[in-house]
């Protein structure tokens, strides 16, 4: 077999944007040595406004993912075997980052020696070169990738914050005991959920709490995402641009800029997701408004500091006369909070009630809200069937966010649609008094 040559030329930043991108997936080991390497091809665009020019692709694969970028090239010769393709070790990419200008590729694969060199330098005369790895160790994902259908288009802002809100509410990736369906975030549409009730809406749980988000954008959108995949997910979107494409191959699904310049891959999770199910509002006894956030976090924040980091319960008492909320530790402790002012929707039962809570899911609720006024809400299972002494607690939280994620209208403010594209959103939290 020939010996083959490539050389070409490329812009050093946009070198390093690709390599940013595609390092979300560390790359596995291809050699006894343990050296592992982002997989390089050169070649011609074959669709879009820059079908036929010249780009490099670079890929990247670990066990279970995958990630794929590219960057345009010019000046290109191919001598000899045209496998374009090699692979530069991950050990010595970090000198990319101290290049400016203009790169020069100069890459040696001598098929019969088993030789391999990558060399490359400026114009100005920086040059380093390596010897390398068999190109044929690599291997693509455009196969699957051209095979994968059924793409959703996302708002990326959205997908994100509802993944990095939702993740907190499933079991722990290492909790050998939880159901696998409690550490998936679901998205519904009308295949996850045929009866149509959860279209839109993003579900995680981990068997007792819950987390709801539901935003227009993801109607019709259905997705699942092990916790596993989460933070590879959610480093991949923060690259990705204001949409992201997701699609589901045989093998792997995939998440992919609107262009496809950069994509991720993840295996694809076939087991049948959760049913959807929501308590009913109708259910909440007590409806309570909550205008000063940061008073009520505070209030359980300084409860959490005053308990041994053995106990988490605290009780929390609802006082309709004045209408107040307040904390208390529990078993040989005598700490009470300030009292929350709040406000009683009517229709509201004015009953006072005392239940004891797990604190730290209880902050969970209020942690994250984005409106400032929030709606407090709970109900007494025994009312609806459930056991005697418990109760479900919850929060909603409605607000719109503009195209960069920004916060423009909650609590019953509605944002100015001369401002352009807006979102809303809606957020239900939920925990029991026991678990």
């Amino acid at each position: 077999m020939e010996t083959e040559t490539i050389q070409f030329r490329a812009s050093a930043e946009a070198v390093n944007n690709a390599l940013e991108i595609v390092s979300v997936v560390d790359p596995l080991a291809v050699t006894e040595q343990g050296q592992s390497g982002f997989f390089f091809m050169v070649g011609k665009k074959k669709e879009g406004p820059d079908a036929g020019k010249d780009f490099c692709w670079i890929y990247s694969k670990d066990a279970i993912h995958a990630a794929r970028t590219e960057f345009p090239i010019s000046d290109v010769v191919v001598t000899g075997g045209g496998q374009r393709q090699f692979v530069y070790l991950v050990d010595y990419l970090e000198s990319f980052k101290y290049v400016d200008g203009e790169v020069v590729f100069d890459v040696m694969n001598d098929w019969e020696n088993t030789a391999f060199t990558v060399k490359w330098g400026t114009v100005g005369g920086l040059s380093t070169e390596r010897s390398t790895i068999d190109p044929r160790a690599g291997n693509t994902i455009d196969d699957r990738l051209e095979a994968a259908t059924d793409p959703h288009t996302y708002r990326t802002i959205l997908l994100k914050e509802a993944l990095q809100y939702g993740a907190k509410f499933l079991a722990s990736e290492s909790d050998r005991n939880a159901r696998d369906e409690f550490k998936m975030l679901n998205i519904y549409d009308s295949i996850l959920d045929p009866i149509g009730k959860g279209d839109g809406t993003l579900h995680a749980t981990d068997g007792y709490q819950h987390f709801f988000f539901y935003c227009d954008n993801f109607k019709g959108k259905g997705l699942q995402v092990n916790i596993k995949n989460l933070k590879l997910l959610d480093r991949f979107l923060a690259k990705c641009g204001p949409e992201v494409v997701i699609c589901a191959g045989n093998e792997m699904t995939f998440a992919m800029s609107s262009d496809k310049s950069r994509i991720l891959g993840w295996s694809r999770h076939t087991k049948k997701p959760l049913e959807f199910k929501t308590i009913p509002m109708k259910w909440d006894s007590h409806v309570l408004r909550v205008r000063d956030r940061e008073l009520l976090l505070k209030q359980l924040r300084f409860m959490r500091s005053e308990m041994p980091k053995t106990r988490d319960k605290i009780r929390v008492e609802y006082n309709s006369v004045p209408n107040q909320v307040q904390f208390r530790i529990l078993v040989d402790s005598k700490v009470v909070s300030l009292p929350i002012d709040v406000i009683p929707v009517e229709g509201s039962e004015s009953r006072d009630y005392k239940y004891d809570v797990h604190i730290d899911q209880l902050i969970g609720l209020f942690n994250e809200v984005k409106s400032s006024i929030i709606e407090f809400r709970m109900f007494r299972m025994e009312d609806h069937g459930g056991a005697k002494g418990g109760a479900g607690f919850r929060t909603v939280d409605e607000y719109w966010l503009d195209q960069d994620g920004k916060i423009v209208g909650g609590s019953g403010m509605i944002p100015d649609p001369a401002n352009g594209q807006v979102y809303q959103c809606k957020v239900t939290r939920f925990m029991p008094n026991k678990i």
